[in-house]
């Protein structure tokens, strides 16, 4: 399959969005922008810059109409933080090309129930995904081609270019089935605050629930990504609790836009600490175990090495397979020396890696080849 980029609209009238003019210019002509214009994503020191005026801009952009997004106390959100995985993180001075990486609101997907009760059992392992098979998936938001090419396209479609996208993989290594999956952003960091405070969103529950039955009409794998924002794992995991009921939903954590207060996701790198991973493999395999689930994934999103603190101290457990997925985007040397730096000496028993289309962000675009080549051989591989 060609390179594919991620599409773009027709040629905006008036300056670039996000352009040096376009910033320079008054409120009016920026508010009357296409707010569909991928921005360029500035590769030196400009980039930090960029993304806080993107955080104070976007809101002009996308009106309240989109009714995308769920709000703690509100049907539709004013404003959405473009998504830090290509489109808007501040990069670190250390790894400029790639990344090294209380009460649940009213807004959340379910209600919260009991915390599961720890079971010492042993798990039985029958089912598990890994390492017979390598997982391929899809990142993004629905309808939101800005944070990946999952919303690029309707389902339908989708699983026909990533299915293609399999075949190139399972030629390389025939060895070893590729098992499709789509991972979902179901909580989305955002530039302003909420009437919580969380600086979070959901997806309605209606949208992640097409996700969660055409999933398991073709035979996929739905990964649920929760950004946090100012809430807590535990918070977090009750509000994808019961989609986590069905077989083939799993889950992921993204360290980077878990804030403190004070603090703004995609305005600093955000992180988790061990504690928090393991509070989320235990739950995971209490759950299995209580309904008789194979076993599940828990993806850990890497940006930087600060990303999960206090890494070493992470303790596998029966029931749950933890894989490790480093992120940053950059040239293929970038991406390989960040993969290399973040494997090294990780607890986690499987690896995954993340590429980005976008020319500007992954250029160029590494071939199957050369991502089953790294060391250790990714389990996992995310295109956004």
């Amino acid at each position: 399959m060609p390179i594919r980029v991620t599409s773009k609209g027709p040629d905006p009238v008036g300056p670039k969005p996000f352009s040096q003019e376009w910033l320079a210019s008054p409120e009016e002509v920026r508010q009357a922008s296409p707010s569909r214009q991928i921005p360029t994503l500035p590769r030196e020191g400009l980039a930090a810059a960029a993304v806080v005026l993107m955080l104070v801009l976007v809101p002009l952009l996308f009106p309240k109409s989109i009714g995308l997004f769920q709000n703690n106390n509100e049907p539709d959100i004013a404003s959405i933080a473009q998504n830090g995985d290509g489109d808007g993180t501040p990069e670190p001075e250390s790894n400029q090309a790639g990344g090294a990486e209380g009460e649940a609101g009213t807004g959340a997907l379910s209600e919260a129930t009991p915390e599961a009760e720890q079971q010492t059992s042993t798990v039985d392992m029958a089912g598990a995904i890994l390492p017979d098979n390598r997982i391929l998936s899809y990142y993004g938001f629905p309808g939101e081609q800005l944070m990946g090419i999952l919303g690029e396209y309707p389902p339908d479609q989708l699983l026909d270019i990533l299915r293609d996208q399999a075949a190139e993989y399972e030629a390389v290594d025939p060895s070893r089935p590729v098992v499709l999956a789509l991972e979902v952003i179901t909580s989305v960091a955002q530039g302003w605050q909420g009437n919580d405070g969380d600086y979070l969103a959901y997806i309605p529950r209606e949208k992640l629930m097409e996700y969660v039955e055409f999933t398991e009409a073709n035979d996929m794998l739905l990964i649920l990504d929760m950004q946090f924002g100012r809430k807590s794992v535990q918070e977090e995991f009750e509000a994808v609790r019961e989609f986590l009921l069905y077989p083939h939903v799993h889950l992921a954590l993204d360290p980077e836009f878990a804030v403190d207060e004070g603090e703004v996701p995609s305005q600093v790198i955000g992180q988790i600490d061990a504690a928090d991973v393991q509070y989320a493999m235990e739950e995971l395999a209490a759950l299995s175990a209580e309904n008789n689930l194979p076993p599940k994934l828990l993806i850990v999103h890497q940006f930087v090495e600060q990303s999960i603190t206090n890494r070493e101290q992470i303790e596998l457990i029966p029931g749950v397979q933890f894989v490790l997925e480093i992120d940053g985007y950059g040239s293929p040397d970038a991406k390989r020396a960040t993969y290399a730096a973040i494997t090294a000496g990780s607890p986690s028993e499987f690896f995954g890696f993340k590429l980005w289309y976008n020319p500007d962000q992954d250029y160029p675009l590494m071939t199957p080849a050369e991502v089953l080549d790294l060391e250790p051989s990714p389990d996992l591989i995310i295109y956004q």
